[in-house]
């Protein structure tokens, strides 16, 4: 045999023809883990191209974006090497002879991973992972809009493996695995450990990675694939510690957080109904956008000037996207720390807009496009105390554009179902044919006169896509008006999430390294009977966890358990904190963990370190967040409350019990 040689004879190994590579255990397990962290190499500059890193944020040494992301990349590759070859080289506990095959199907699934780490940051403009493998069965019903992010080159993801396996199972690759091959294997194994601890012990420990809040920043300081394998320790440890929950006391301490919060200052409505309806990737940037001299959203632009509009809304959605808005909408909390919340915790309890309004004695319904099944609904509407779903299955004639229902479908089975229903009701309207990649059949092509470099493009089908929205959002406004419904309703509508794969978003000039945060505004307007003859574009930021503690304050509702503002209530701030630990603070995006901070207005860096408090501020209350989640405390909290309020009751006016 040989040592990666092509075509030799060696008498100790016999004679090797010229078609046959044979390459030593640890040379061909070094080759594989080479191979997966250049892939991995991609995957960080493309991290680091997403969070606009520069090399003189820390260094204070100016170069080119693209210079700054390869620079970025190398010294992530280190970690990344070390974390390939360990699991890589772990197959030298197998038997012999199924070294090879466990060696290519390693790379094979860590080649995989890279590559959903690409189609994640091209989609979601964040990482893989692991609590993500949940949602794999809506993989089919996203088909085209995953096919529409494969770029030819990503073929190259599985090329060496693919190239490897034919080799061997052709006799052209042999690997062999002699004794002195497993002891060099063995203390190379020994050496990664090592390397491993030397990682652990330089990020920081469990400390740096405790919250793995924002993986993006994570991912740029040690690597996509160190992060995926602590991601992977953490869960791990988690799913075998012993589940400690709350005590009272701090129960208690969350309940008077919270209780703090409430605040139902403000405008008021005399509403008696309450619509929310949810519009796929609509964006502010469309709003008053004219191609031609057409309106893009004419009836929309109609509508927000009978509306407060807050067009310096930011999506604050996580992993689960869409769902994520769902869930933050109807319940004030913030999306999951991994996973999605609609997922992970479909059987928990909440305090939601639907059950403020049936303790009314409304009903709630809810109307969406999709399968009744889609990121889990079927099972999480009910919890969101929703009386009934209205989904595909419930219009199995209705017009079909794309993932379900046409937004024209969707808004028609709304009015008809709202204007039968008794006084009060909750509708949440959910619109789908502005979906990931916007060029389903179905759509009119021509309402809009687009230069003819934007036609059949994606930024050109997607305005499109608006555009029909929008028509359909016209009819049912109007149809709602005609049905007596309009003037009694508190209607708030809302984009999800920032649109997918879109090329020449209108940004401001000065965005420079901060255009990628300039992307995440969402339209969100509130319009009533009293904004008709008042309306009003208030122009501070605001979150959607924002959108149900206005809701309630504006109708009287109560909404004990919520991570918002009320947004027309003078007392509350800008603060809006993101799932990643991120966080605004009045008009200054920060980034805790990259200790950055930018002025949102001007893109110009801001003294991180005046931001402490606030940071801690947003750590404390995505914590409370989480433990409301993984312990299902929400009848707890409420219990707790109910009994401070009972204490009160029974106060004489100097404070002490009778």
């Amino acid at each position: 045999m040989m040592n990666g040689k092509l075509g030799t004879q060696n008498k100790d190994n016999g004679t090797i023809t010229d078609s046959v590579i044979t390459l030593r255990a640890e040379i061909f397990f070094a080759l594989a883990a080479l191979s997966v962290s250049l892939k991995f190499f991609a995957v960080d500059f493309a991290v680091s191209d997403t969070l606009q890193w520069l090399w003189e944020d820390w260094f204070g040494i100016g170069f080119p974006p693209s210079v700054s992301d390869f620079m970025r990349g190398c010294s992530a590759f280190v970690p990344s090497f070390a974390t390939a070859a360990l699991v890589i080289f772990s197959a030298i506990a197998l038997p012999r002879r199924l070294r090879l095959a466990a060696v290519l199907t390693i790379n094979f699934l860590l080649s995989l991973l890279a590559a959903a780490d690409i189609y994640y940051i091209r989609a979601y403009s964040d990482i893989f992972s692991w609590q993500d493998i949940r949602s794999a069965n809506q993989l089919y019903d996203i088909t085209a809009s995953i096919f529409s992010l494969f770029r030819p080159w990503d073929i190259l993801f599985f090329a060496d493996t693919a190239t490897a396996a034919v080799l061997a199972v052709c006799g052209r690759l042999s690997v062999t695995f002699r004794r002195t091959d497993t002891k060099r294997s063995a203390a190379l194994l020994a050496l990664l450990l090592i390397i491993q601890c030397a990682l652990f012990a330089y990020s920081g420990g469990n400390k740096y990675f405790s919250s793995m809040y924002n993986r993006l920043a994570l991912s740029m300081r040690m690597g996509a694939a160190y992060c995926h394998a602590r991601e992977a320790a953490k869960l791990t440890r988690e799913a075998l510690a012993p589940k400690n929950a709350p005590t009272d006391k701090e129960i208690n301490e969350i309940s008077s957080w919270l209780a703090a919060r409430r605040d139902n200052s403000g405008m008021k409505t005399q509403a008696k109904n309450i619509i929310f309806i949810q519009c796929e990737a609509l964006q502010s940037f469309v709003v008053d956008m004219k191609i031609a001299g057409v309106p893009v959203t004419p009836n929309l632009n109609r509508f927000i000037r009978e509306s407060l509009y807050f067009p310096n809304t930011w999506e604050q959605v996580a992993i689960g996207v869409s769902s994520d808005a769902e869930f933050m909408a109807n319940t004030g909390l913030y999306p999951a720390r991994e996973g999605a919340a609609y997922v992970r915790f479909a059987d928990n309890d909440y305090a939601t807009v639907a059950r403020a309004v049936k303790e009314r004695g409304g009903n709630a319904y809810v109307f969406q496009g999709t399968n009744a099944s889609f990121w889990n609904c079927r099972r999480m509407y009910p919890k969101l105390f929703f009386d009934k779903q209205y989904s595909q299955e419930s219009s199995p004639h209705g017009d079909r554009l794309g993932l379900g229902l046409t937004d024209g479908a969707i808004f028609a089975k709304a009015l008809q179902t709202l204007k039968k229903s008794k006084d009060p009701f909750f509708a949440f309207v959910l619109t789908l044919s502005g979906h990931h990649p916007y060029d389903y059949e179905g759509i009119p092509r021509d309402t809009l006169p687009l230069p003819s470099d934007m036609r059949d493009t994606i930024d050109g089908n997607y305005l499109l896509a608006m555009h029909y929205f929008d028509t359909e959002l016209g009819k049912f406004i109007e149809g709602l008006r005609r049905e007596g419904l309009l003037d009694t309703s508190l209607i708030v509508l809302y984009g999800d999430h920032s649109a997918t794969g879109l090329k020449n978003i209108p940004l401001p000039k000065n965005a420079g390294s901060f255009k990628r945060m300039c992307t995440k505004k969402v339209p969100l307007v509130f319009r009533t009977k009293e904004t008709a003859a008042a309306p009003r574009v208030i122009l501070r930021n605001v979150g959607q966890t924002d959108i149900a503690p206005t809701a309630a304050a504006m109708t009287g509702l109560d909404m004990p358990i919520t991570f918002g503002n009320n947004l027309l209530s003078d007392k509350s701030r800008q603060f809006i904190v993101f799932r990643s630990g991120n966080f605004i603070s009045d008009n200054t995006f920060v980034e805790p963990q990259l200790k950055r901070a930018r002025d949102i207005k001007t893109g110009a860096k801001v003294n991180f370190a005046q931001f402490d408090t606030d940071a801690a501020k947003a750590r404390q209350s995505l914590r409370y967040n989480d433990m409301i989640l993984k312990f299902n405390l929400v009848e707890k909290i409420l219990s707790a409350q109910s009994a401070k309020e009972r204490d009160k009751d029974v106060k004489s006016p100097n404070g002490k019990r009778p």
